[in-house]
């Protein structure tokens, strides 16, 4: 109830209790109960919150949260700052907007992450015209303009870095980076009374205003995640705990949002929430009570699902809770009728609901099969999003990609995905800062905020990786989108603010400003069809771990997307691949539910590696040649590297159910199979001509088979992941591939300080002026060309995984603000300047060392594993590392050669069981091959040390090799025998 200007008497009742505002002709002022304030009209209204005091009225039988403002009011008049503390949700951000909006307070929103710093607060050193200078940020701003200055997620901050507030606080005082002061309002007044303004200014001094207030909001700590308060920071503000609303108050707003659901379902609900979070031995994680009314606004818009399918979108308990807890929350379901049995009939959206449209002209994928499961996964994201946000969880490999952009392809939105990664902070999320060619400093919206302002969707793949508190910054802009009005906002790291559309009409309504006198005074509005869609892991990708807690369960409703089951596997693979065999599907997808369903740990944990969309490319391959299921398997899951006792299990695994390749040598014509994959619309010059490479490279049946297979997966328009130990030939082999394909390459070697950023930028200097251009990789994907990656698995892997985006959807966001997007979404008509189109004849071949000791990279198979067709290469058999080596050396006796052979086979195996650490491979030998090549009078014994010279100072591994190489008729060590046995005489 905002107050009105005007005459008289008027006074309206806020509630039934104590709470009421008033107008009078003597000005605006607020009063609730015995408390008033006279009102000042805002210097910037558009800085003051609109549309959230409406609801004020709402709350009329609830006097505690007229409570709460008659508080921050009695807070208000004595100067003090205070400190909102309670459970994670949207209610104290609320009371805080609703005060400053009935009290006409312009306000500043300040939202804490583990990544705030002093340049986060206070100042911020840019750029402009060649001059360096410092920009006032939140903070400051607040303090000399008189603002109320909101800060949200106090119990995020890393230690030591609120801190510099204090003074702020206690002495309205702060030392500025760029020499200024801030000075309490009483001590410059008495200043200014002996010296002119302009005589203060010039020595630095500036006034904090009389209006300047600090209200914070956070977590109790250790209940919830995060970091407890400093002693002298919390002995500077007033704290009052915001509990969640009442049980009666709850079921009033809920029961008002959701007529169509029946009253003692939606009653059972709330009881079991209130019940669960009332546990004080063996407590469960938090239920967002907040989100109990957004989540009854959804279930009304379907109220023909189930009760606990209700709850799931409440809480995403898959995520949150351990197996104990789990098993223990379903007895909570029986003991309070939470219906789980889905309908006999599917569940239709009410015709009544408005659903957004985005403004995109196109189709539903024809290659999209819906299975029932996935139709009710887009029933519940399609009702989510007539209300607001949602987040999208299931496990890796359930098809979350692609049910997301069918359901975005119904609705006329093609969604900006928005790869988030481990070190992404939440900066970065809405804005990144750049350079231009001139060098001044710039922030650049994000895919989000461009979504944001045009109405579009975006996606947030991979939340599970990203930090928490991160995330936790995009609460303004999810909590308040519910009921009535739809109210989301959001501040900018530039200093702009974004509206949703109801409060930015009001505040134009309100201030009488045109769009374009807004959006100078840095006021933009989100467009109303905007939709925000979380996808992320059930188990953290990174950690193998749940990763969900309480705070991000709170931001918004979540629908959780089921692994298929066997019968619906099999259909949808036989509805994409209608040429793949019956019963090979049949098997493979009761392989992979074995795996699923096996009680030992490593088992279980190689079904991940057996998802939907790897089932589907094994059912692919399998069409242009049958019976090599078996090897098809094990290439998928990397069954080369197991443990010897899960290999054994895995193996018999198949064995007990008949999985096995045919028998006897499969034919195949190399120059053939090479000449099938084409490449046609590719450039031709000089320039493409020179980037295809060529190699010496000598043909054995070993490595002419893996060509053959990587060849027929790329007729297949696969991406190729070579992975193996070093010196397998993994660059031989791609390189020798791409020259008889005759496709040029673009090269990329990862290391460990490789960022998201140099992955599609490169910088160089021309005339002193810093200039990025494109990367490899932006070149391959403009050019159609072959973008090879060689030791992938060095990057991190949340470098790494921004490519999923990109090998997946064929979209990818450069930091530059350019985006790479698929030729077919290129609209002639429209200005595209922004926008890479994607080559159809793009391909990535990845190379990366196997994962494990004694290899020191990240984990690359497990992150974008199943988007690629993965190719384990390994050492040739003898034959064809004897026929490889004769033509290395072809001066070398056959003899010698097998003497060499025998000797590293057999350290390989060691290897492989785990008695020797290091993989001695195929180069090592060649190696020393080509050596006795070219100088035969050199002793053997000597050669051989050019590669165990390095196990010199490790006596029991030097021993072990010895050994071996004395087996096999080369007399490694020997002269060291002979020695101890003479001392011995």
């Amino acid at each position: 109830m905002l107050i009105g200007a005007g005459s008289a008497t008027a006074i309206r009742r806020v509630t039934q209790h104590t709470g009421r505002f008033a107008s009078t002709s003597k000005g605006n002022y607020l009063k609730i109960g015995n408390v008033s304030k006279a009102i000042i009209d805002a210097r910037r209204p558009e800085f003051v919150p609109t549309g959230y005091a409406a609801d004020v009225t709402k709350f009329d039988s609830n006097p505690e949260l007229v409570a709460h403002l008659k508080w921050l009011l009695q807070k208000d008049l004595l100067n003090q700052d205070v400190f909102l503390i309670g459970p994670p949700g949207r209610l104290r951000s609320q009371i805080v907007l609703q005060y400053l909006e009935l009290t006409q307070s312009e306000f500043e929103w300040l939202s804490i992450t583990r990544d705030s710093t002093e340049g986060d607060i206070k100042q911020r050193r840019e750029i402009s015209g060649g001059t360096a200078f410092y920009s006032d940020l939140g903070a400051v701003r607040a303090a000399i303009d008189g603002r109320v200055l909101v800060i949200d997620g106090v119990e995020k901050a890393e230690r030591n870095v609120l801190p510099i507030l204090n003074n702020l606080l206690e002495n309205r005082e702060m030392q500025l980076d760029d020499g200024r002061f801030l000075m309490h309002h009483n001590k410059f007044n008495r200043l200014e009374e002996k010296y002119s303004l302009k005589e203060l200014q010039s020595m630095g001094l500036e006034r904090v205003s009389p209006l300047f207030r600090v209200i914070a909001l956070g977590l109790p700590v250790p209940k919830f995640p995060g970091y407890p308060l400093d002693p002298p920071l919390r002995s500077r503000f007033q704290s009052r705990h915001v509990p969640d609303l009442s049980f009666d108050t709850v079921h009033l707003l809920c029961r008002s949002q959701s007529p169509r659901v029946p009253s003692s379902r939606l009653s059972n609900l709330i009881s079991l929430v209130f019940a669960l979070n009332a546990q004080e031995t063996l407590p469960f994680p938090y239920v967002p009570v907040s989100n109990l009314e957004r989540v009854a606004q959804i279930w009304n818009t379907v109220p023909d699902m189930p009760s606990e399918w209700a709850f799931k979108l409440l809480y995403p308990r898959d995520a949150l809770l351990s197996d104990g807890e789990t098993k223990r929350i379903k007895e909570f379901l029986n003991k309070f009728d939470i219906d789980g049995k889905k309908s006999t009939t599917r569940a239709v959206i009410a015709e009544d609901v408005k659903i957004p449209h985005g403004s995109d002209s196109i189709r539903p994928s024809p290659s999209f099969y819906p299975t029932t499961a996935h139709e009710e996964v887009i029933t519940g994201l399609t009702a989510s999003l007539s209300i607001g946000d949602i987040a999208l969880l299931g496990p890796k490999g359930a098809g979350k990609s692609t049910v997301v952009k069918e359901m975005g392809a119904r609705l006329g939105f093609r969604p900006t995905t928005l790869v988030v990664y481990q070190d992404m902070n939440s900066r970065e999320l809405l804005q990144s800062r750049r350079m231009n060619e001139k060098g001044d400093t710039l922030w650049e919206d994000s895919p989000l905020v461009k979504a944001a302002r045009e109405g579009g969707m975006c996606v947030l793949d991979g939340i599970d990786r990203v930090h928490p508190s991160s995330l936790s910054a995009l609460a303004p802009l999810l909590h308040h989108r519910y009921g009535r009005m739809r109210l989301l906002r959001i501040d900018l790291p530039d200093g702009s603010r974004l509206l949703g559309t109801d409060e930015y009409r009001m505040m134009a309504d309100k201030t009488g400003l045109s769009e374009e006198e807004l959006n100078k005074r840095r006021i933009s509005e989100i467009k109303s069809s905007f939709r925000l869609i979380l996808v992320g892991d059930t188990v953290s990708s990174l950690k193998g771990t749940r990763w969900m807690n309480s705070p991000i369960a709170a931001l918004t409703p979540f629908v959780h997307m089921e692994t298929l089951d066997m019968g619906e596997k099999a259909s949808l693979i036989r509805s994409i691949v209608p040429r793949a065999n019956t019963d090979t599907v049949a098997t493979v997808v009761k392989f992979t539910e074995e795996l699923t369903k096996s009680n030992d740990p490593a088992l279980h944990a190689v079904a991940s590696s057996l998802s939907l969309r790897r089932l589907i490319q094994i059912a692919k391959r399998e069409t242009l040649e049958g019976g090599s299921i078996r090897s098809l398997l094990e290439r998928a899951t990397l069954s080369r590297f197991f443990p010897s006792l899960t290999r054994k299990s895995f193996d018999g695994l198949m064995d007990s159910m008949g999985i096995k390749d045919e028998e006897g040598k499969k034919e195949y014509d190399l120059h053939s199979e090479m000449a099938a994959v084409g490449g046609e619309g590719i450039k031709e010059g000089i320039e493409e001509e020179a980037m295809i490479p060529e190699t010496l490279f000598y043909h054995n049946d070993h490595h002419s088979s893996i060509l053959v297979e990587m060849a027929r997966d790329f007729r297949l328009g696969e991406h190729l992941l070579l992975i193996g130990n070093q010196g397998v030939g993994k660059n031989k082999i791609t390189d020798r591939f791409l020259q008889l394909i005759n496709r040029p390459r673009q090269y990329m070697q990862l290391h460990r300080d490789t960022t998201v950023e140099s992955l599609t930028l490169e910088t160089k200097v021309e005339g002193g002026v810093v200039k990025c251009v494109d990367s490899a990789l932006v070149r391959a994907v403009r050019n159609g060309q072959i973008l090879v990656v060689d030791e992938a698995d060095k990057a991190s892997v949340h470098v790494i995984a921004v490519l999923k985006s990109l090998l997946d959807e064929g979209t990818l966001q450069l930091g530059d603000g350019r985006r790479i997007v698929p030729s077919s979404w290129i609209d002639p008509s429209k200005d595209n300047s922004n926008l890479i189109p994607l080559h159809p004849q793009f391909r990535a071949i990845l190379l990366a060392n196997r994962p494990g000791f004694p290899f020191l990279g990240n984990d690359l198979f497990g992150t974008i594993g199943d988007l690629c067709a993965v190719h384990v290469i390994d050492n040739p058999s003898r034959e064809s590392e004897m026929k490889m080596l004769r033509q290395y050396a072809p001066n070398v006796d056959r003899s010698t050669l097998l003497k060499l052979i025998g000797a590293f086979d057999d350290l390989r195996k060691m290897s492989d069981d785990g008695s020797l650490q290091y993989p001695y491979s195929t180069r090592e030998i060649v190696a020393v091959a080509k050596h006795l090549n070219e100088f035969p009078d050199d002793a053997i014994t000597e050669v051989v040390k050019n590669v165990f010279d390095f196990d010199r100072y490790s006596t029991d591994r030097l021993d072990t090799v010895e050994e071996v190489f004395q087996k096999h008729g080369i007399p490694l060590g020997l002269a060291k025998i002979v020695k101890k046995v003479r001392e011995s005489r």
